[in-house]
């Protein structure tokens, strides 16, 4: 096997005029190619790490209020924008395609597959971490071994809202 690194828009197109056998790739590309039938998907590395995705800030930043304060205002429109993404798919979807230029099906298909949502950190979030962690470090990614505890913040807060209640006309 040879690796050969692309970015998205060229490996698609090595795929597809085979120049490589396979793609390692991720949304909305893998869905696009089943969508299409341009390919299909050969295995998934769902399950495999958790695949988090995080809200990142500077120390600095933490300690100011204001802030603060406007990062737990984002955090909050953020994940109620995601949920209403997710109560009205087709509306987002179309808006989605727009922006990331893909067809509005493709856009709304990826973005329903993953089913994912902004939630409050917690201790299994940060034991997920710290395994991830020390997968890189067992497998040679990282030197030394990290204690990723310091590096979250559990003071910011999300409210329980069912996506349901986040249903527009």
């Amino acid at each position: 096997m040879q690796w050969v690194f692309l970015g998205p828009v060229d490996a698609k197109v090595a795929l597809l005029n085979g120049s490589v056998d396979a793609w390692a790739t991720w949304e909305p590309y893998t869905t696009q190619l089943v969508k299409t039938a341009e390919g299909q998907i050969l295995v998934s590395g769902k399950g495999l790490l958790p695949g988090n995705t995080f809200l990142a800030a500077t120390d600095e930043s933490l300690k100011d209020p204001a802030k603060r304060a406007a990062l737990q205002d984002y955090l909050i429109r953020l994940a109620g924008a995601e949920r209403w993404a997710y109560a009205n798919l087709e509306s987002y979807g179309k808006t989605l395609g727009d922006i990331i230029r893909f067809p509005p099906d493709i856009a709304r298909a990826q973005f329903a597959n993953r089913q994912s949502q902004w939630q409050r950190l917690d201790s299994r979030t940060i034991e997920q971490q710290q395994a991830t962690a020390d997968f890189y470090q067992a497998n040679g990614l990282i030197r030394a071994k990290l204690d990723v505890t310091p590096t979250f913040d559990t003071r910011f807060t999300l409210p329980d809202v069912p996506a349901a209640q986040e249903k527009r006309p």
